[in-house]
């Protein structure tokens, strides 16, 4: 675990000094790894290079963090409350719909919001299916830049506040209020002096979880943000990267890290302090609901219309966008599976050889998203495994405790400030066998969802007593026998779930790979992204659907394996007694 995460974090603090190969070398006029305080002074010296290569992302990246948290938790907690304290119809429906958007990856929802916002007055020109349909041009800012920025962020990540606050919801009793409505509070009262205190902890956490992953953002802003020249410091890092400007791109990454240890320190603090404060206790308890009365189906049906425009509504315009033979003409004669089935001069007028199921780029890049899926989850699941049931038979020990908290290192480190990390232990000259290697790709997704397989270990070890191994222990079985013979067959549902996980991550990730990939065409998720910045629509959303339809068959997968589902967790699943 030393050798897998320190060792390249110090790596990459280490590069932050030295001078590298390109234009540093020939600004600097040293040679290459000599020691320089030259990308320190250049990213921080008054002027107008600091400001627009560090200042203005950083403060990007500030409010797009804030605003998203704010978005998301403002969505997400209505929700839950409706769901959880309110008669409100429907609710096993909208409780599985409103957690498509969290499902699908949040540059999906990137793309979406451009498919329907952008018009001929900004950006490239291209018509979207506002002004396609309805003669609708929205204003350059709501099309690119910060807002739908924050949009996106706060819609993708409205379900996790959605989970995590619906959860307390439905476990607080509802005699607390009820004996403040007899003592004649108001309802104002009663939300900000009992139910807002109940779950703030739960809110604290969701604000600072959400704002860390908005403030980190590198797709969504390069989906909606390249217009306009919107940089956050992830996209900016890139952009130096690839400008030859590698060790201040290595500072921003190590600015990234600061801020996620940062908004750590401040979760621990502040919820630390509120663990003793609890919801259910021995004492017998009931859920009141309350009566929307005639104003039940109005919100019923209008939430019903929300979450569908941001969960199925999405799959049918990403469709309709791969059938257009010219972007942003809506009509009949204009429709064609030349994008999909497409061969020979068809195909050629389209820009490619052969459309999406005839391509031989999009199916190698398939077969190179699933393989590193499989590979980085049998790396993470099984290592989650062996260090759930070695950390949780020596509890206690100074080994057990370091080697669980550097397993979940990697979960405070954002996705491509660890891509970063581990690209400066591979440009080294001691480790550049593993430049723009598969293996490394392994390695660094398998570190990366470890924390996920490695909780689920330790959890499910924690549920078994050591008395079920004595009779094992007694004629000498050896230890890998007792996991696999005793151990695995009765936690194998909720281990299942440590490989499964990394296996959906994997396959909508972007940010830990862009900076890795041997080349842009080498992972669906990355041809998706070139497919992007370089024009060509139809297949970016038609890579963009099947990434969807993935992600969701695995997700349902896990479901029907492990028994287990999210949806159920908030009144998802008997309908509810109206009172």
């Amino acid at each position: 675990m030393a050798l897998l995460t320190l060792y390249p974090l110090l790596s990459m603090l280490q590069e932050m000094f030295l001078v590298h190969n390109g234009i540093e070398k020939t600004l600097i006029g040293q040679k290459k790894g000599t020691f320089t305080l030259f990308h320190w002074n250049k990213l921080f010296r008054k002027g107008e290079w600091s400001t627009i290569n560090f200042w203005q992302p950083f403060f990007n990246s500030l409010w797009l963090g804030l605003g998203s948290a704010v978005t998301g938790i403002l969505l997400g907690g209505i929700v839950a409350w409706l769901m959880a304290r309110t008669n409100m119809r429907f609710k096993k429906t909208i409780g599985t719909l409103f957690l498509f958007p969290y499902l699908m990856p949040a540059w999906t929802m990137a793309l979406y919001w451009l498919n329907l916002n952008q018009n001929s007055q900004v950006g490239s020109g291209v018509v979207g299916l506002l002004e396609g349909l309805f003669g609708i041009c929205m204003p350059e800012w709501f099309v690119y830049g910060l807002f739908p920025c924050i949009m996106v962020n706060g819609l993708h990540f409205a379900p996790f506040a959605y989970i995590l606050i619906g959860g307390i919801l439905q476990n607080m009793d509802a005699t607390l209020e009820e004996s403040a409505t007899i003592l004649k509070a108001t309802r104002f009262k009663i939300v900000t002096r009992i139910t807002l205190p109940i779950i703030m902890p739960a809110v604290l956490s969701t604000f600072l979880l959400i704002f860390s992953s908005g403030f980190a953002s590198y797709t969504v802003p390069i989906f909606l943000g390249g217009a306009v020249r919107f940089f956050t410091l992830s996209s900016k890092m890139k952009a130096l990267f690839n400008a030859g400007y590698a060790g201040q791109a290595y500072i921003i990454g190590s600015t990234v890290i600061l801020m996620g240890a940062i908004i750590l320190y401040i979760n621990q603090r502040f919820t630390g302090k509120r663990r003793s404060f609890t919801t259910v206790t021995g004492k017998s308890g009931q859920i009141s609901f309350v009566n929307l009365k005639k104003a039940n189906l109005p919100i019923s049906l209008t939430l019903m219309a929300f979450v569908s425009f941001f969960s199925i509504v999405p799959l049918v315009v990403f469709a309709l966008q791969t059938l257009l033979m010219n972007a942003g003409i809506y009509e009949i004669n204009n429709l064609t599976l030349d994008f999909w089935i497409g061969r020979g001069e068809s195909a050629y007028r389209n820009g490619m050889v052969g459309g999406i199921l005839f391509n031989k780029t999009i199916w190698n890049a398939l077969k190179n998203s699933l393989l590193l899926a499989v590979c980085a989850a049998a790396f993470a699941g099984t290592s989650g495994l062996f260090i759930g049931y070695s950390v949780v038979r020596h509890r206690g020990t100074k080994l057990a405790r370091f080697v669980e908290s550097m397993a979940f290192f990697p979960y405070l480190i954002p996705s491509i400030a660890f891509a970063t990390i581990y690209l400066a232990i591979s440009s080294s000259d001691a480790f550049n066998v593993l430049y723009n290697s598969f293996f490394l790709l392994v390695i660094v997704a398998g570190v990366k969802y470890l924390p996920f397989a490695s909780r689920g270990g330790i959890n499910s070890m924690l549920q078994i007593s050591e008395e079920i191994e004595e009779a094992a222990l007694v004629i000498g079985v050896p230890w890998y026998k007792r996991l696999f013979r005793i151990l695995l067959p009765i936690q194998k549902t909720s281990i299942m779930s440590g490989y499964l996980l990394p296996v959906i991550t994997c396959m909508r990730e972007v940010d830990l790979f862009t900076l890795l990939v041997p080349n842009a065409h080498f992972l669906l998720t990355t041809l998706l992204l070139e497919f992007n910045q370089t024009g060509y629509d139809q297949y970016a959303n038609a890579v963009t659907l099947m990434v969807i339809v993935i992600v969701l068959a695995i997700n349902l997968l896990s479901e029907k394996l492990t028994g287990a589902s999210v949806a159920k967790g908030i009144d998802g699943g008997a309908p509810i007694k109206r009172k």
